[in-house]
């Protein structure tokens, strides 16, 4: 069987954690965990063999460099989870 490459966006805490870990229980799962905190992703999952996290964060500039480095890696993405989030702390009337 081939192969999955599934990105996992927000993968440090809560929902994307847990995404990363029940998705790598099937070996045929590539994840690939993205998140700014690169210590939490590791002490979670650094040590499953078909996990590799990355530095990634949507407030840089550089956004467009550093998704070509971390999928320069894989020939394409099968499943992508966008579950990046940016709280914004605010009664809803004043958003």
């Amino acid at each position: 069987m081939k192969l999955k490459n599934i990105v996992i966006t927000g993968a440090s805490r809560g929902i994307g954690r847990e995404l990363v870990k029940q998705l790598a229980t099937d070996k045929n799962n590539k994840i690939l965990a993205l998140s700014r905190n690169m210590d939490k992703m590791q002490a979670a999952f650094g040590k499953l063999p078909n996990v590799s996290c990355y530095a990634f964060d949507l407030s840089l500039n550089n956004v467009s460099e550093q998704a070509s480095a971390i999928f320069s890696e894989i020939d394409s993405i099968d499943i992508l989870i966008n579950n990046a989030g940016y709280l914004v702390n605010k009664p809803f009337m004043e958003i």
